[in-house]
């Protein structure tokens, strides 16, 4: 029996498909495609995360993606 791990940047690999450090992503419906870099020192929700079990990290990751949206809403509407 194959061992899977459910740490988060398994999982991570597994759904979008990192490939020598890059992520293709294609939104369905566009023929567009466009590659990002994968670094996870200049992500600071993915490098707390990394190494932990996916059922702890989903939480922490929607408070991050929570704090980045509260943060990036200030910036937008001109408060710092």
């Amino acid at each position: 029996m194959m061992y899977h791990s459910w740490k988060y940047l398994s999982l991570i690999q597994d759904v979008f498909g990192i490939k020598n450090n890059k992520i293709t992503y294609k939104e369905d419906g566009k023929s567009e495609t466009f590659e990002l870099d994968f670094e996870e020192h200049k992500d600071d929700i993915l490098t707390k995360n990394l190494f932990i079990g996916f059922h702890e990290a989903g939480p922490n990751v929607t408070k991050g993606l929570e704090e980045w949206t509260r943060e990036y809403n200030k910036i937008s509407q001109g408060q710092n």
